[in-house]
């Protein structure tokens, strides 16, 4: 489940990137004069050298703890576009100033910035629907219960939901200082079958 989670928000990042050089290539071939073909995007293909370090910048957001979290997933974004900023000004003095539009880079950075923002929002909702929400149970007292309830009420747990059923559960939680009768047991043994998940 999180490697998929994972590698659908790398689909995503990836994918607002590729619009983004689209989007950018664009917008400055209107101020340039000139206008966008397959040919001038060909020309200008070493620009989709942005994807993958647009991606990469963002890698460390994927974690439950990020990718829930609006406000993290936002500086997370707008530390990328820094990345990728910086990046370029390098490039920039390099390679030097003819060889390099100044615009571009600017109508780049902005619109991947937007486009992963939204993109990450759709995720976010789309992974936060019941079907896609882990049924998480507990095996415990009600201390244990309060304090996982607790815990499932944190940004980075927005992808779990507490049952009181664990016959339906997808992950159950089993506390230490709980005594596992054999009807317990058994019926644990029935989830780990079924395909659940466990974790003390």
């Amino acid at each position: 489940m999180q490697r998929d989670r994972y590698l659908g928000l790398l689909v995503v990042d990836a994918l607002a990137a590729t619009l983004a050089v689209l989007a950018g290539l664009y917008t400055w071939s209107l101020t340039a004069g000139f206008g966008l073909t397959v040919a001038t995007t060909q020309a200008h293909f070493p620009w989709f050298a942005v994807v993958p370090l647009w991606a990469m910048s963002l890698n460390g957001s994927r974690s439950p703890a990020i990718a829930f979290d609006t406000t993290r997933t936002a500086q997370a974004i707008a530390r990328a576009a820094m990345v990728l900023l910086g990046a370029y000004l390098l490039a920039y003095f390099v390679l030097g100033a003819d060889r390099l539009p100044r615009l571009l880079a600017l109508y780049v950075t902005w619109a991947a910035a937007w486009f992963t923002w939204a993109g990450r929002l759709a995720a976010l909702w789309i992974l936060t629907r019941r079907a896609f929400v882990r049924a998480v149970a507990l095996v415990g007292d009600d201390e244990d219960m309060a304090m996982l309830r607790t815990l499932l009420a944190t940004p980075g747990m927005a992808d779990a939901r507490l049952t009181d059923n664990p016959r339906e559960a997808t992950e159950i939680v089993v506390s230490t200082s709980t005594v596992l009768t054999a009807e317990r047991t058994e019926l644990l043994f029935q989830r780990q079958e079924a395909g659940a998940t466990g974790t003390t």
